[in-house]
């Protein structure tokens, strides 16, 4: 994920969606510093926090940053991606009364995770048994044991205690409803759902805050609990592993 460190050039707040009407979620002033780590697909919202570690959206035309906002990360418009920045976070950096960055201490500031090195297991060395001695003709015949079969139990991944019948359900709000791969906002797209459209719930996350199933089409896909109206308890839903 990019980072951008910006500077905010005139008052704006924080919004919880990319739209002047959505929740404001912080006041924003003048030469506040801020960290910008997604972007609507048209580039006018960008997806930052600030030194409190508050998380929205603001337009674009208000920031400077050390970074083109295309290098940023588009994202729905409808999520908070929580960061997981390589860089110290400017609320624990110096305080408030710190003289704000020059343009290449903030470009100096801009950095994108690394991806993991893969590790290569090493194979265990294949040690040669001994052989066996001759039979001695004179010796008694011994009748070794034949051992028991023990069965191991079989992890079901996600399987519930009991099966339950699956829940119809509608969407119940009046945007689009993202289906997800997972049950997790960052997890990727799969599609999304009209307001009224129809959803058969067959599992849910431990917490039963996602719900798993199919949808009209036959598409299997995790939706968020609380945007559905299900004619049923979900949590009596098995509890099914995320992808």
């Amino acid at each position: 994920m990019v980072f951008a460190r910006c500077i905010v050039r005139a008052e704006s707040p924080m919004r919880q969606e990319p739209e002047d009407a959505a929740r404001v979620t912080a006041p924003l002033q003048p030469s506040d510093i801020v960290t910008a780590y997604g972007r609507t697909a048209n580039g006018q919202w960008i997806l930052i926090w600030n030194r409190e570690i508050a998380f929205g959206w603001i337009p674009s035309g208000v920031l400077g940053c050390s970074a083109p906002f295309g290098d940023l990360r588009p994202t729905e418009p409808d999520v908070l991606l929580t960061p997981r920045p390589t860089v110290t976070p400017p609320a624990l950096m110096a305080d408030a009364k710190t003289a704000l960055p020059t343009p290449a201490a903030v470009a100096a500031a801009v950095t994108e995770t690394p991806t993991p090195l893969a590790t290569q297991t090493p194979e265990p060395a294949v040690t040669e048994a001994p052989p066996a001695p001759a039979p001695d003709a004179n010796a008694p015949a011994t009748v070794m044991p034949t051992p028991e079969t023990t069965a191991f139990p079989t992890a079901a991944v996600g399987a519930a205690e009991s099966p339950a019948e699956p829940l119809a359900c509608i969407v119940a709000i009046d945007r689009a409803l993202n289906l997800r791969a997972g049950p997790d906002r960052t997890t990727r797209l799969l599609g999304q759902l009209r307001p009224g459209a129809t959803f058969n719930a067959t599992g849910r996350n431990a917490d039963a805050t996602w719900l798993y199933g199919t949808t009209a089409r036959g598409n299997f896909a995790w939706v968020i609990a609380s945007a559905l109206r299900c004619e049923g308890d979900p949590g009596g839903l098995r509890v099914v592993a995320g992808n």
